[in-house]
């Protein structure tokens, strides 16, 4: 018998890439990272439950992961150099058919750290998320500080006594010079 940990969940059919995962309520955070690491539908990993607990202590009763690239790695560094099309829009699609079935518009933390800087596409990717998925998004946050080099921070790379802060999209945006 599997013990379903996040029915919200959907991958490729050879589970390569992971477009989401979460849990089912009412009032949903979405977490925004930049590529998904071994969490399965069955089984969390250090990141998922940082983002779930993250969730609680806000006051949220669920949340969705997704990330700017849906292709599974340990090591974002090690990304292809170059990105899937089909599989970018097809992460896209899958956020956009999530979002639409709520009847609402959703808090969204954005929370990938620096490594965004190892793939010039992942900054196409979040644009490209952005521009499509926007209408669907009341407030964005970041959890605590940004990073050196002023990035939202990756949630394993800090402690619960952090708290959400607006986060400015279109103004990160502006700076980011590719």
């Amino acid at each position: 018998m599997n013990n379903i940990l996040f029915p919200v969940y959907k991958t490729n059919k050879d589970n390569t890439a992971r477009f989401c995962l979460g849990t089912e309520g009412r009032k949903p955070l979405i977490f925004c990272g930049l590529n998904p690491s071994t969490a399965t539908k069955e089984k969390s990993d250090p990141t998922i439950s940082k983002v779930q607990a993250f969730a609680r202590k806000f006051g949220y009763d669920s949340f969705l992961m997704i990330n700017l690239y849906s292709l599974r790695s340990t090591d974002p560094t090690k990304l292809p150099k170059s990105f899937d099309k089909r599989l970018h829009n097809e992460n896209i699609s899958v956020l956009l058919s999530y979002l639409s079935k709520k009847d609402s518009r959703f808090d969204m933390v954005v929370c990938w750290g620096n490594k965004i800087e190892s793939r010039e596409y992942l900054y196409y990717c979040f644009k490209d998320i952005w521009k499509n998925c926007n209408q669907h998004i009341k407030n964005t946050y970041r959890l605590g500080d940004l990073t050196v080099l002023n990035h939202p921070k990756h949630p394993s790379r800090i402690g619960y006594e952090n708290k959400l802060k607006q986060f400015n999209i279109d103004k990160y945006l502006e700076s980011i010079v590719i």
